[in-house]
């Protein structure tokens, strides 16, 4: 089964000490659900929702942090209306959850790179990575404290199978925080991808990209016999 991008739920951004991102339409147990969660500070800790794993973070000496979750999602999730991250203080912060269908039930966090520029460029960029299962699908996503839409251009140097931009939204209140997500066709080849690399506007920036694996054929047929995402 192929990984493929379903929906994505987002928040409507707050200054607070929650994060209160909507559901993704049409999630059903057994989806990949991914949050990604941009704070306007350095120094503040993310608790996630329920059964959400700690996948990675990265944050920036300016004060801009991305940090993402991920889980396989059960019923539970799919009867939810949203889902709460909390802060340890209250802060600017802007989230969403990227909704896949088709991944790797366990180890689906292939690999992952980061990076953080403080000094304002209108690119962005993180490092090389080299997944170890074919059929990867890539998220890269990316925070700035710019007031305006302004992202572009997503790419990685290596066998580039194409990104479609999925979020490019922020959150002002006297400061801002702005989060932008793109995915990825599927990329077949297990070889180094290079740098990812994004346009947005002269700003600092904390930037991430996560490889996630396909569903092998025993899990699909798993799956099937247990009447999940049927």
């Amino acid at each position: 089964m192929a990984l493929t991008y379903q929906t994505i739920g987002v928040s409507p951004g707050a200054t607070s000490t929650t994060c209160v991102v909507t559901k993704p339409t049409g999630l059903t147990a057994g989806d990949l659900i991914v949050a990604i969660i941009a704070v306007r500070s350095s120094s503040i800790t993310i608790t996630p929702a329920s059964g959400f794993t700690a996948d990675i973070s990265e944050t920036g000496q300016t004060g801009v942090q991305i940090r993402t979750f991920s889980k396989i999602a059960d019923g539970t999730d799919a009867a939810a209306t949203d889902f709460t991250f909390t802060l340890s203080a209250s802060e600017r912060n802007k989230g969403a959850i990227v909704r896949i269908s088709g991944s790797a039930t366990s180890s689906w966090l292939n690999t992952s790179s980061k990076n953080f520029s403080n000094s304002n460029s209108t690119t962005a960029d993180t490092g090389t990575v080299t997944p170890s299962v074919a059929n990867c699908m890539f998220i890269l996503t990316s925070a700035n404290t710019q007031s305006s839409a302004n992202y572009s251009a997503w790419a990685m140097a290596t066998s580039d199978p194409g990104f479609t931009e999925i979020m490019d939204a922020f959150y002002s209140d006297a400061q801002n925080i702005h989060l932008g997500i793109a995915i990825s066709a599927i990329r077949p080849e297990t070889t180094g991808t290079g740098n990812f690399t994004l346009t947005q506007g002269n700003e600092t920036q904390t930037t991430i990209a996560l490889a996630f694996a396909p569903s092998t054929g025993d899990e699909v047929r798993l799956l099937t016999l247990l009447g999940v995402g049927t």
